[in-house]
C-alpha cells in the first residue's frame, strides 16, 4: 500500500513538471501593432513663400496670368488687363499651397504614357523670394486619384485632383471683378404740355 506522503510527493512532481511544460511550450504574447504615422506631403510649403504671381496655358495656348505685388491686390494681367475680383483670385491663388502629393513615380515610365510629353496644360508660379517653379500637369490617373504632372522637368508626381482642379478653374474663367452697373435714369410717363400758341396781330 502505498504510503500517503508518497501521493502528496507525487502530486508535487506532477505538478511542477506540467508548470515547466506549459511555462516552456506556452504561445508567446501577440506583440501590439504599431500605428502606422501617415505622413502628409503637398507639392509647395511654406519655404517657397507667398505666391504673386500665377500663370496658366493649355495645349492651344488659351491663356491666365494674375499679379500681384508685395502686400498689394491681385490684378489680371492675360488675357485681358484688368481687375480681380481678390475673394475669387485668392482662393485660387490658396490651392498652390494645398497640392498634395497622393505617390511619387519612382519607375523610369515614358512621358507619353503619363501624357506628359505634351502636356495638357503648364503652370509657370513666381513667389516673393524670387523662386519660380513650372509645374507641367499630364492625363488623369486611371483610378482618378489625381493628375500625374512634372516639377521643373524633374520629378514626377501624381497630385491630388481637387487643387489641380481649382487652379484650373483660374483659365476657363479668369477672375475678373465684375463691371459695376451703371445706373439706367428713368424717364417721367407724364407727357409734356406742349405751348400754346397766341395769335400774332399786325398793330395798324
Amino acid at each position: 500500500m502505498v504510503k500517503r506522503s508518497t501521493w502528496v510527493w507525487l502530486i508535487l512532481f506532477l505538478a511542477v513538471i506540467g508548470s515547466f511544460l506549459y511555462l516552456k511550450y506556452r504561445p508567446a504574447p501577440s506583440a501590439e501593432p504599431t500605428p502606422t504615422v501617415v505622413t502628409t506631403s503637398y507639392l509647395f510649403t511654406e519655404a517657397d513663400g507667398t505666391c504673386i504671381r500665377v500663370r496658366i496655358y493649355d495645349r492651344q495656348y488659351h491663356i491666365m496670368m494674375m499679379e500681384r505685388p508685395s502686400g498689394g491686390l491681385w490684378t489680371l494681367a492675360l488675357p485681358i488687363p484688368g481687375p480681380a475680383d481678390q475673394a475669387h483670385a485668392e482662393a485660387g491663388a490658396a490651392q498652390i499651397g494645398a497640392l498634395l502629393i497622393v505617390d511619387t513615380i519612382k519607375t523610369s515610365q515614358p512621358l507619353s504614357s503619363m501624357g506628359l510629353d505634351f502636356p495638357s496644360y503648364v503652370m509657370k508660379l513666381t513667389f516673393q523670394n524670387g523662386i519660380q517653379h513650372t509645374l507641367e500637369i499630364g492625363d488623369n490617373t486611371l483610378t482618378g486619384s489625381g493628375y500625374y504632372v512634372r516639377l521643373d522637368r524633374g520629378a514626377v508626381y501624381i497630385v491630388s485632383p481637387d487643387g489641380i482642379s481649382e487652379l484650373l478653374n483660374l483659365l476657363t474663367a479668369p477672375p475678373y471683378l465684375p463691371p459695376t452697373s451703371t445706373p439706367v435714369p428713368v424717364i417721367d410717363p407724364t407727357p409734356v404740355p406742349s405751348a400754346t400758341l397766341q395769335p400774332v396781330t399786325s398793330t395798324p
